[in-house]
Formats: structure tokens, sequence, C-alpha cells
């Protein structure tokens, strides 16, 4: 399952992982939210339904997470204020649902409050 996202004049593509998780987010598609900004990290309200699965704190560049219990989706381009060294980190444990396609590291001119669309691709 791919996705696109549409975020400050910016086209990313990202694979959903096989998950009851990713497929709920699909499923919910097409969504449009406002971003906020953690560090390198952008998130953004996203209800669905979930249950925990593929939990992940420590993150790779590009990975897609949903943060159950504050229902977002979160994409990781670099380090997080939980970071200890350069690979992103989050918070808390979230649910792993996919990875963007390309070089996340654009994302990094993504101010917060920005809009944000994700649809099927």
């Amino acid at each position: 399952m791919f996705i696109s996202i549409s975020v400050s004049g910016l086209e990313l593509e990202a694979e959903l992982l096989e998950c009851s998780t990713a497929f709920a987010a699909f499923n919910s598609l097409p969504f449009e939210s406002s971003v906020y900004r953690w560090g390198d990290e952008i998130y953004f309200d996203f209800p669905i339904s979930a249950v925990p699965e593929n939990l992940k704190q420590t993150m790779d560049i590009g990975d897609l997470g949903y943060w159950l219990e504050g229902q977002a989706l979160a994409i990781f381009f670099g380090p997080t204020p939980a970071s200890t060294d350069e690979q992103p980190r989050a918070a808390v444990p979230v649910i792993h649902i996919g990875r963007i396609t390309g070089d996340a590291t654009v994302l990094r001119q993504v101010e917060g409050g920005a809009g944000i669309r994700l649809s099927a691709s």
C-alpha cells in the first residue's frame, strides 16, 4: 500500500506496512490536518481505531509511527528532543506503520501549522 503526502509544497510517497493500524490508516484516506513540529518530527491529529502492534521508540529516518494514546501520526526525519544521538526517537513507543520511500529530510523545511494532505496512491 502506498500513500501520497503533500505538505508545504512537497510531495512525498510512503509505503505502509501490512499491519492492522496501517490498513486502518489507508482506509481513512484522503485525510487533511495541520502539523506540529517536535525537533525533526512532524505529527498531526489522525483519529483511527488501532491496537498496540509493531511498537518502536527508536525510529529510522523516514519512519511513520502512530501514537495510539494521542491519536496522531508522526513522520520522523531526524533527531527529536528525546534523541540521544542523530537517530529519531519518539517520546513514547509508537506503532510503526510505514516509511517514506524518498528523502524524508526535506521535511526539515516544514513549519508547525502547515497543512498536510494524505491520499492513496
